[in-house]
């Protein structure tokens, strides 16, 4: 009897099963030995498809699969970049593409589940394709190019674009099997609406797309700022939205209010450039929008419309808001509206963090940051389940010893609670037109000690912790207090802002340490 066969036979009927060999090969292919896996694909029959579906199953870019053309049919060349001494590769075809070309390439595409790439520009392995290569391939190919892709992670890192036409990957890769994009680009000079070609390509050839991850760098002032409005309007199943750097049309926000399974999402807009022309799309009334959201970041230039759009979240799994205005500081009784329009969302019982960043501090309006009052912090303490609260950005709210204590019985959970905003402007003259601190020593000790988990609290500027009794001129107490309170907490570090500590530090030593401080 033949070896091979004895063997064969030899082995249990278990061991020759299409579930072990596959088994088998997906262990050869998380140590990522390719080798291993051509070797198995040759061995025998039984392992021939299983191991090309793990050999296969990842890819680092669609010019691997590419060089399975016929050889006559394309050529890389290099192209210098004018102006400097570097260049890069560019694959391109030498005639027309015939629909035979693509008889050995469909044997292997069908097995591609992920591709990831990335587009140095100085390996002939890792060689762009041509605009117009791509336009060929296109119009010779019937459907997508792999038509069982899940996931696509493109990511362009070279400093210049070398085609300002360049046609991105999800436009001959995206297929009905697609459910995770993830892509990093550079804004374009000359094409306004990359990201609208974009997800108009995902809404017609991967409508069941569920996680989509975009960020486009401006690399140019003079670079088009893109937008995204209806091309999302055929993406119905999406479960995390991630477009930070994309600007959402009101019509895009509508959308992604109206998706039942939508879960998590980071949005920009600009709101404030239209709400001049258009009334707001908001209504106030929860009535099935964003049903589902658990994890919110907003980045606007208007907290009025984000105060609107609060009020339509209806979604009671919310665990994680974050909410920066990246324009100048908005006035107290907006950031006010907004604190109330938080703390009646109804997720009091599951949101866990919250991050308020009320305006940029380089925009910042002379003479001082906006002073919010510490009474519009009390709507907070219908939130129970928070841990980690900051509030910062160019605004003060002037906490006082009852809203700590209010807050302290209201957050028997919290971790962290940070109050501090950034460095002042530089052109900024004190004193700020604040009157004078609100927080004591004992407040915070019945803070702290009713926050048995607080590890950080970091106080706005003019809140200053010092004793009951004023200071003198010169920094110094007239009269050290008897008795400070102890504090239990696990309280590990806390931040006094802008001021000097030196003044206090005997009486904070017993339970907090110092900026600087180890």
């Amino acid at each position: 009897m033949d070896p091979k066969a004895e063997l064969a036979y030899s082995l249990p009927r278990s061991f020759l099963s299409k579930e072990i060999i596959t088994l088998v090969c997906d262990h050869v292919a998380e140590d990522e030995d390719s080798g291993t896996l051509a070797s198995l694909a040759r061995t025998s029959r039984a392992f021939r498809d299983p191991a090309l579906d793990a050999l296969w199953r990842r890819i680092p870019g669609a010019i691997a699969l590419l060089r399975l053309l016929p050889p006559d049919l394309w050529e890389v060349q290099r192209q210098p970049i004018f102006g400097t001494g570097g260049g890069f590769y560019v694959m391109t075809f030498r005639r027309p593409v015939r629909p035979d070309d693509f008889a050995r390439l469909q044997v292997f595409a069908k097995r591609v589940k992920e591709v990831q790439t990335k587009q140095p520009h100085n390996r002939v392995t890792s060689a762009l394709i041509h605009p117009v290569a791509w336009v060929e391939l296109g119009q010779a190919i019937e459907g997508p190019l792999l038509p069982n892709l899940t996931s696509l992670r493109h990511m362009e890192v070279s400093a210049k674009r070398p085609f300002d036409n360049y046609i991105w990957p999800v436009d001959f890769l995206a297929g009905p099997k697609l459910e995770y994009v993830a892509l990093a680009m550079r804004a374009s000079l000359t094409d306004p609406e990359p990201a609208a070609r974009i997800f108009s390509t995902l809404s017609s050839r991967a409508p069941d797309v569920k996680k989509i991850d975009i960020s486009i760098v401006q690399i140019s002032k003079m670079a088009y700022l893109p937008c995204l409005g209806v091309e999302i309007g055929g993406l119905r199943s999406l479960t995390t939205f991630k477009a930070p750097s994309l600007e959402l049309l009101p019509e895009a926000v509508e959308h992604l209010a109206s998706l039942p399974n939508l879960r998590s999402v980071a949005i920009m807009t600009s709101p404030a450039k239209i709400i001049g022309n258009s009334a707001f799309p908001y209504t106030g009334e929860r009535i099935g929008r964003f049903p589902a959201l658990v994890k919110v970041r907003i980045y606007t230039n208007c907290l009025i419309w984000c105060t609107a759009l609060m009020k339509t979240i209806s979604s009671p799994f919310l665990k994680e808001l974050l909410i920066e205005n990246r324009s100048c500081s908005s006035k107290a009784p907006v950031l006010e509206a907004l604190f109330a329009a938080v703390s009646q969302l109804p997720c009091a019982a599951t949101l866990h963090i919250l991050t308020i960043f009320s305006g940029d501090d380089h925009a910042c309006l002379h003479p001082g940051p906006t002073i919010v009052s510490a009474t519009a912090m009390l709507p907070f303490a219908a939130l129970t389940a928070l841990a980690f609260v900051r509030i910062n950005g160019w605004c003060e709210v002037l906490l006082d010893d009852t809203v700590l204590s209010t807050l302290a019985r209201a957050w028997p959970a919290l971790q962290s609670l940070d109050m501090h905003f950034p460095q002042s402007h530089p052109e900024l003259q004190f004193p700020l037109p604040v009157s004078r601190p609100l927080v004591t020593i004992k407040g915070l000790a019945i803070f702290a000690r009713a926050c048995p988990l607080l590890e950080r609290l970091c106080l706005p500027f003019d809140a200053w912790v010092v004793p009951e009794l004023d200071p003198a001129p010169d920094g110094r107490h007239r009269q050290r207090p008897t008795e400070i309170p102890s504090c239990d907490s696990a309280l590990q570090h806390r931040d006094v802002g802008d001021s000097d500590p030196r003044p206090y530090e005997s009486d904070l030593v017993p339970f907090t340490i110092l900026p600087g401080g180890e």
